[in-house]
């Protein structure tokens, strides 16, 4: 049975936009709709959502190419930056998240809807959901990769393409993947198949458990 659920998240983060970096808080509410039949599976894709949302979203600086470009020196504010095919409006930063957090999750759970507003956006809510046109979205790009990215590290020189690719988080290392689970249920498998105590009674009719897997060693005498 699929699980519908929603959650509102409020962020605090930057745009950068005609020379000026401006403050702005986001309120942000996206529906789920499960899709995995295994609910550990549809937990991680939860916990990667607002994950992406408050752990790399929060205090971000949003800015799009020709912005990046211009000012390299964004990268050496302390922030997240995260690079927008277009101006980084509230329309666009919405289209991104509908977009990442279906890459992230990788069909476990499914984002149907993102409806997102502003402070400096005058509170408008911008609604995107399945059926709308994604835009400049629709190219290739790191809101289509399944990896907590942020930028085309094609975009980089090459020292900080490797240094953003050094600072990239992990999954794994995040406990966020699939294949925890997979270890998980192969360590229960091998300790089931350890030897059991086998029950037995004595003379008495109490029962005596003898544990056939620790056998005494045979004497020389």
């Amino acid at each position: 049975m699929n699980v519908r659920i929603n959650s509102d998240f409020t962020i605090f983060a930057n745009t950068f936009h005609n020379d000026r970096l401006q403050a702005n808080r986001y309120k942000i509410t996206v529906a789920f709709c499960t899709k995995s039949q295994d609910p550990d599976e549809y937990t991680v894709a939860i916990d990667r959502a607002v994950y992406f949302i408050q752990g790399m979203c929060d205090n971000a600086i949003f800015v799009d190419e020709y912005g990046i470009e211009s000012y390299p020196e964004l990268d050496n504010m302390g922030n997240d930056v995260i690079v927008l095919p277009e101006e980084a409006s509230d329309q666009i930063i919405g289209l991104m998240l509908f977009c990442k957090l279906n890459a992230i999750m990788e069909d476990k759970i499914q984002v149907t809807d993102v409806a997102i507003k502003s402070h400096v956006g005058g509170e408008y809510e911008y609604l995107h959901n399945e059926m709308e046109m994604i835009g400049p979205f629709e190219e290739k790009g790191w809101w289509h990769e399944s990896i907590p990215s942020i930028r085309d590290p094609e975009q980089l020189s090459d020292e900080k393409r490797e240094v953003y690719l050094d600072t990239l988080p992990d999954w794994s290392v995040l406990g966020l993947d699939w294949d925890q689970f997979n270890l998980s249920k192969e360590t229960e498998d091998t300790t089931d198949k350890k030897p059991k105590q086998k029950a037995s009674t004595d003379k008495n009719g109490d029962v005596v458990f003898v544990d056939f897997g620790n056998k005494p060693e045979k004497s020389d005498t």
